[in-house]
């Protein structure tokens, strides 16, 4: 049982409660369990214990705390500007026990709503992100289409101008070679006037036009040799797909490691999915719960992702008296049993039980105790689970608390 701590002082004003409490020599402030709640505080340190339940209520948003090396200095802010007649209430043990038990929940409660506050502001930030991204992507197109089409209108403009040009000059070689020809003309008949002498027997051959184009002759052909990247996919590249391309390989990697293991000594039954967890199970019931660990062990590296391994070795590790490993595996099963549904109430009632039973065992009753109300608000018409409550409540009255120990801090909760 707790030593309870007396030595502490206190003093008020017209809006804040000031709380010194002095821990005893040997007792740092870094390694106490500090919870200051609308109605209570509570702090723990080691073998010693200062739990009060406030007079009246106070705001712990403007409440503060400092801590010093053997002094902790609380400022509560007062919800009622208003003089305290005492600091206390007078309550018995079970009543601040279950006091400090609401005030766990209601710090777990504000926890899982901060966390999802922050999932939600995390999603909005991330869904702005990819509209001003996307915004940003359409003006870029809409800049670069404004570009071809300004450059497809200064060729067009260019090819109706050498259009333009080529016919000119096409017109004007047309006038010279008519003017040509009526000086030809007027030459020959004025030749046959001056000369008695015909040459009628000469035949003139016909003049041909070559027409040079001003096209630059053809490009030499070349070839250009182009190695792609290896991949392991037929398609192309692409950023946007490229997060879930790799968790593809991730698992196919996975799934490869978990062959390779597989096919040490294991028998080709043994590799079923399946087969081992029914073989754990027989030796749990036959009371080898040694074998049933090594079984469920290797069924966990070839099947990680199925929680009824982890929850079955938690039954085993609970038989071996090896309550932190049951906790750990009960714990695992809980998580895998996510989300919560009416399919899956069995097993995350037993996963309660299961933990809360090895909590028991390391004496850690206020935390089983948790487990089993948890339990019992999925199942509350059965008895047992009841029972257990009735037990563990009993337990913490007449302690006065949990029979707590340093080395036993861990984070399985």
């Amino acid at each position: 049982m707790p030593i309870l701590i007396n030595d502490f002082t206190w003093e008020q004003n017209d809006n804040f409660v000031i709380v010194n409490v002095n821990l005893p020599v040997g007792h740092v402030t870094s390694k106490a369990e500090v919870k200051v709640g609308e109605k209570m505080i509570s702090v723990m340190s080691q073998t010693h214990l200062f739990r009060i339940a406030l007079f009246r209520g106070i705001n712990e948003e403007e409440s503060t705390m400092k801590l010093h090396h053997q002094k902790i200095e609380f400022n509560l802010a007062k919800v009622d500007k208003i003089p305290w007649e005492d600091l206390t209430k007078k309550k018995s043990g079970k009543e601040l026990t279950e006091m400090y038990i609401e005030l766990l929940e209601q710090e777990r409660k504000d926890i899982e709503a901060k966390g999802e506050a922050r999932r939600i502001k995390f999603r909005a930030d991330k869904d702005s992100s990819v509209h001003n991204q996307l915004a940003a992507e359409e003006v870029k197109r809409t800049e670069r289409n404004q570009i071809k089409q300004f450059e497809l209108d200064l060729i067009s403009q260019k090819i109706k101008n050498e259009k333009f040009m080529q016919e000119a000059q096409a017109k004007k070689a047309e006038a010279e070679k008519q003017q040509a020809k009526k000086d030809e003309n007027s030459g020959e008949k004025k030749k046959k006037s001056n000369s008695e002498i015909e040459f009628s027997d000469v035949k003139k051959e016909p003049t041909v036009s070559i027409r040079r184009s001003k096209m630059p002759p053809p490009r030499q052909r070349g070839k250009i040799t182009v190695a792609f990247t290896e991949r392991s996919f037929p398609t192309p590249l692409r950023e946007s797909n490229k997060p879930e391309e790799d968790a593809w390989l991730q698992k196919q990697a996975a799934a490869r490691k978990r062959v390779e293991y597989a096919n040490g000594d294991l028998t080709e039954q043994d590799k079923e999915d399946g087969y081992l967890e029914g073989k754990a199970a027989k030796m749990v019931k036959n009371g080898d719960f040694q074998s049933a660990v090594n079984a469920l062990t290797i069924a966990s590296k070839m099947f990680p992702r199925k929680p009824s391994i982890y929850l079955l070795r938690s039954e085993a590790n609970l038989g071996m008296q090896n309550a932190v490993r049951a906790a750990e595996d009960a714990a695992r099963a809980f998580e895998m049993y996510q989300p919560p549904v009416p399919a899956n109430l069995d097993e995350r009632v037993k996963c309660h039980i299961l933990r809360g039973s090895a909590l028991r065992r390391l004496q850690m009753y206020t935390e089983a105790l948790m487990d089993f109300v948890a339990a019992e608000k999925l199942k509350p018409k059965d008895e047992e689970i009841q029972q257990y409550c009735t037990d563990l409540r009993n337990i913490i009255q007449n302690n006065g608390g949990d029979d707590w120990k340093e080395e036993w801090e861990t984070d399985l909760l």
